[in-house]
């Protein structure tokens, strides 16, 4: 089974996370996630795929 998140690399070298699905950027408390460094797109990927937090405007049992 794929990831529902996933990161990606901007042509300006930072990173956001991104729904696999449609490639929208995923907010969390209304907060971009993006012009990141690796290691901040990764904890925060991490933390998605955990399900510690659940992104904005998601159902909760999604």
């Amino acid at each position: 089974m794929a990831d529902k998140y996933e990161m990606r690399q901007g042509a300006d070298g930072l990173w956001e996370v991104i729904e696999a699905a449609t490639g929208e950027i995923v907010k969390l408390g209304n907060l971009p996630l993006l012009g990141l460094d690796r290691e901040a797109a990764s904890g925060a990927l991490d933390v998605l795929l955990n399900a510690v937090l659940k992104p904005n405007n998601k159902p909760s049992d999604e």
